[in-house]
């Protein structure tokens, strides 16, 4: 009877002490106020999506249009701007973890979105925002992420790779009429021409329509593609060689033959020193590391992962110029009459060709170093890095060079970006056959 006397005093000595404490802390918070966070904290997926997606292409992406997205959500940006990039960062989050119901979300925002840009098309004012340009730009992105269709093609820039792009181009050229002209204009046209660019060393047939727009476009800051030296020497060739080898085109003689021969060597050393180049820097210097830029100016030169994957378009302009070229040969064997310096000729371009396929697998194994599924913790950009190498990785898929062993190589490399980034297109690229 003592014991429980005792227990319920000290109970009731303590339920007193907790109430004069409380007390004296609500007296403390009203006189000295301080700011507290709740403890539960509770975020939305579309802001969880958006956040994600930010880290996912913008960090340390060296790329003006990927850089912009954060700044896009500040109501500064038409609505169908904002519904884009919420369509694509949910999409993006749907596809990396399972989650059916964000992608019926996605694709209500895309909706919006694409009406929205309808509406402002429309108008004389809205259509000259230049966040309708980056709204076109998400509009492409969100149909790379969300394909699942098998490319009857391997690249088209207009169907497969980044859907819009015909509808951008007519969007710039209106602005460029009107005398407008943003940072965003540049990236844009940039981005769509190295899309095309794309295109066109990739494919075997190639179509020349959109690449002849793109030459065509005149603006107050540029008159046809900007392009490097080395890149404009390579097109010029490589449209050269498609009208030869066009059946209705002529077809050069022996001395003309061997004349591209000795072209196609020099061009695609030249890609190869221009490669070599990314990775070279002052360092006594760091700023100057920073503001370099290569391939067409695309990129910022800011990391080694930039490096290598400009590094890697070099050398994938290469690898179509030496193919096709050694194609040309190898058709054109009778008529050189098989002599020593033709066979000499044919054994240096299976060398070029297999000295640049080895710099893209290395370029490949620095930008997307997956060893495992675990490997997206140690690269938090990995959808952005598979997002530019999918060029450089078709090239190897459709190398006629390239070994199995490597091929299977690269094609888990594009199964383990398209199940880990959710980038659809990756997906897609992976299953075609080689």
């Amino acid at each position: 009877m003592t014991h429980r006397q005792q227990n319920s005093y000290a109970e009731r000595q303590v339920r007193d002490r907790i109430k004069q404490r409380t007390r004296e802390q609500a007296e403390e918070d009203e006189s000295n106020p301080t700011p507290r966070l709740l403890q539960d904290v509770h975020v939305g997926a579309d802001v969880y999506s958006l956040t994600k997606f930010y880290l996912d292409y913008s960090y340390h992406s060296g790329f003006a249009m990927f850089e912009v997205f954060p700044m896009l959500d500040t109501g500064g940006s038409t609505g169908f701007c904002q519904d884009a990039i919420r369509a694509v960062a949910l999409a993006s989050s749907s596809r990396q973890f399972c989650q059916p119901r964000l992608m019926v979300e996605a694709r209500r925002y895309y909706g919006k979105a694409i009406a929205g840009a309808n509406a402002a098309f429309q108008d004389s004012e809205l259509s000259k925002d230049s966040s309708l340009l980056v709204g076109l730009f998400l509009a492409g992105m969100f149909e790379t992420i969300v394909t699942t269709q098998f490319a009857t093609k391997v690249i088209d820039s207009n169907d497969t790779c980044h859907p819009h792009s015909k509808g951008a181009l007519a969007l710039l050229t209106f602005r460029a009429e009107l005398g407008l002209c943003t940072n965003l204009d540049k990236s844009l046209f940039a981005f769509i021409s190295h899309v095309t660019l794309m295109e066109m060393f990739t494919l075997q047939d190639l179509s020349t329509q959109m690449w002849s727009k793109l030459e065509g476009f005149e603006s107050s800051w540029t008159v046809g593609v900007i392009l490097d030296h080395e890149i404009r020497d390579a097109v010029d060739f490589r449209l050269h060689l498609h009208a030869i080898m066009n059946p209705s085109g002529s077809q050069p003689g022996l001395h003309e033959l061997l004349q591209l021969s000795d072209s196609g060597i020099s061009i695609a050393q030249n890609l190869d020193d221009a490669a070599a180049r990314t990775s070279f820097w002052d360092t006594t210097e760091p700023v100057q590391r920073r503001e370099r830029k290569a391939f067409n100016s695309l990129f910022i030169l800011s990391t080694e992962v930039t490096e290598a994957i400009a590094a890697s378009f070099y050398r994938s302009v290469s690898l179509n110029i030496l193919q096709v070229m050694l194609t040309l040969l190898r058709n054109k064997l009778d008529q050189l009459d098989h002599c020593d310096d033709t066979q000499a000729t044919i054994a240096l371009y299976n060398e070029l060709i297999s000295k640049t396929l080895d710099g893209i697998y290395e370029d490949i194994r620095i930008v997307l170093p997956l060893n495992g599924a675990h490997s997206v913790h140690q690269n938090p950009n990995l959808p952005y890095r598979g997002f530019w190498m999918l060029w450089p990785m078709t090239a190897v898929l459709t190398s006629p060079a390239a070994d199995r062993i490597r091929k299977v190589w690269v094609k888990d490399k594009l199964q383990n970006i398209g199940a880990i980034s959710g980038l659809g297109l990756a997906t897609t690229v992976s299953n075609l056959p080689f």
